[in-house]
């Protein structure tokens, strides 16, 4: 639940240590409780000033946020030879 009057919020993602492996585009969509009206929210776009090719971060880019984000889940890794003898 968000608060009514806006505002900052964390979003904490959690995968168990048996999620299967994932590649692809994160969307947060928030649905308004009374109208089940849905919306996008956007990603910000932020950068710290490093010299990135872009003069002052992203900045001077056209676009100051996006829709989704990428989120890579990787798989556990197989014990290593060692661990698995003992």
């Amino acid at each position: 639940n968000a608060p009514s009057g806006g505002g900052d919020m964390t979003i904490q993602l959690v995968a168990t240590t048996n999620a299967p492996a994932f590649q692809g585009p994160l969307r947060l969509v928030i649905t308004d409780a009374q109208t089940s009206e849905e919306r996008v929210v956007p990603f910000r776009l932020t950068s710290r000033t490093e010299d990135n090719g872009v003069p002052g971060g992203y900045s001077d880019l056209l676009i100051d946020a996006i829709d989704h984000v990428w989120l890579t889940v990787r798989p556990k890794p197989e014990p290593s030879k060692e661990a698995a003898k003992k």
